[in-house]
């Protein structure tokens, strides 16, 4: 078949893509597949991308190409749609059992990655798309362009409401009693009783598909599972015996799929290889080499550094420029020399200013330099190296004063508000005096 004739058909008053597909299943049941009310769903259960959106005959190949590795054959597939949509009610019960179905993965994507780098370089910003490049592969080609940001997002949302994404953020009072299972407390009437509860992750492994103890496994279907700043929680103890479970040879599907017993309700279950597992990691709280080596072991880590290129180099303020690449980069040459890679700046602090000198102060005077306070335990000498101000000619440029007696053991610093109102005050950060 043609593009063209493929997009006639469909311009055909009361055609549309379910008869126009249905017919093409008709004439040639192990090279199309029908689109319908019965078979969209199951294969977006299935994790195949595209189904609701094609207008094309690139777009409906882009969905058999994805279909075509999760049954024997497009009949077989076709066929397993209906047993599922019985199950669901919405047709009449058939007494056939339903054919092997199987989970397509994603080429190239781990099962569990987590982005790493600096505050401020967009790693919970990233967490997005690499959701989108498991849930929706095809829809991510098309829209990955930066200028494409709000469309990936509200797909993301998208997907959030249907329960395909499972998001939480991790810190220090986070146990295994919310991630796996625990005892917590509920009101029946006026008594204080206790019931067992599933965490987070038994949720997740049930939207990916899987079963606890004698539930029945559902139909696979990718979900991810985004743990943000996971190196906040107490990994050994929140994960317990998952640990072992999430290494990739041992998902269940694979030759060596593991089940373990929960202590605390005996009941079986292992991790289906249908669920993903995202994390992000805040380098300046903690180093890689920090993590529990278990940890680290059975996840790919993904580094999101700052990308200085993403900012403007000739920011118009007034009659002048500011080159906020050059300013970043200068600033964070200064800081890894002084502490390490880990702790720099992210250029999400100054991404997107409007051309204001107000504007960039601001970043600096309420973002910036709080995390330099941090980083340096307010060691003001070195704060005054990374912003150059040890090196600049004029006092009114320099961010941070020296007062009282320079030569003094213990010297006092306040900041100059006068300097944030100078633009010359910025470009002297990186400029060669």
């Amino acid at each position: 078949m043609q593009e063209e004739t493929f997009e006639q058909a469909l311009e055909i008053g009361q055609v549309g893509l379910a008869k126009l597909t249905q017919g093409l299943f008709w004439l040639n049941p192990f090279a199309f597949m029908p689109l319908n009310g019965v078979t969209v769903p199951y294969l977006d259960e299935l994790g195949v991308s595209g189904t609701g959106e094609v207008k094309t005959l690139n777009d409906y190949q882009s969905v058999l190409e994805q279909a075509s590795d999760l049954a024997e054959d497009f009949p077989a597939l076709s066929h397993a749609a209906w047993i599922a949509a019985q199950d669901r009610g919405v047709i009449t019960p058939l007494d056939q059992p339903a054919p092997e179905v199987n989970f397509k993965a994603p080429p190239g994507i781990p099962l569990n990655q987590i982005l790493y780098g600096p505050p401020g370089t967009g790693k919970t910003y990233s967490v997005i798309d690499e959701a989108l490049k498991i849930l929706e592969p095809s829809f991510y080609s098309a829209n990955q362009e930066p200028e494409q940001r709000s469309v990936r997002k509200e797909r993301y949302d998208e997907l959030v409401e249907k329960g395909k994404v499972t998001f939480v953020t991790f810190h220090q009072s986070f146990g295994y009693d919310d991630f796996i299972e625990g005892l917590k407390p509920v009101m029946k009437g006026d008594t204080l009783a206790y019931e067992r509860q599933d965490g987070l992750f038994l949720r997740a492994v049930r939207a990916a598909g899987g079963a606890i103890g004698e539930e029945s496994e559902q139909t696979p279907q990718a979900h991810v599972l985004i743990i943000d700043e996971i190196n906040r929680g107490n990994v050994a103890k929140v994960f317990g015996e998952l640990i072992t479970l999430l290494e990739d040879g041992k998902r269940l599907g694979r030759a060596e799929g593991l089940t373990v017993e929960l202590p605390l309700s005996k009941r079986k279950f292992g991790v289906p290889e249908s669920l993903y597992v995202i994390g992000t990691m805040n380098t300046a709280d903690r180093s890689l080499t920090q993590l529990d080596v278990a940890l680290r072991r059975r996840f790919t880590f993904k580094k999101v550094w700052p990308d200085p290129t993403l900012l403007p180099s000739d920011l118009k303020i007034g009659d002048e420029t500011l080159d906020l690449q050059a300013f970043l980069r200068t600033i964070n040459q200064r800081i890894e020399q002084r502490l390490s890679r880990d702790q720099v700046i992210g250029h999400a602090y100054l991404l997107g200013l409007p051309p204001t000198l107000e504007a960039v102060s601001n970043a600096l005077e309420n973002k910036i330099l709080p995390l330099l306070e941090e980083y340096f335990f307010e060691d003001w000498n070195s704060i005054r190296e990374v912003l150059g101000d040890d090196k600049k000619p004029d006092k009114a440029d320099q961010f941070i004063l020296v007062t009282g007696d320079a030569s003094a053991d213990r010297k006092s610093y306040e900041y100059n508000d006068e300097a944030f109102k100078r633009l010359s005050a910025f470009q002297q950060v990186y400029s060669k005096l």
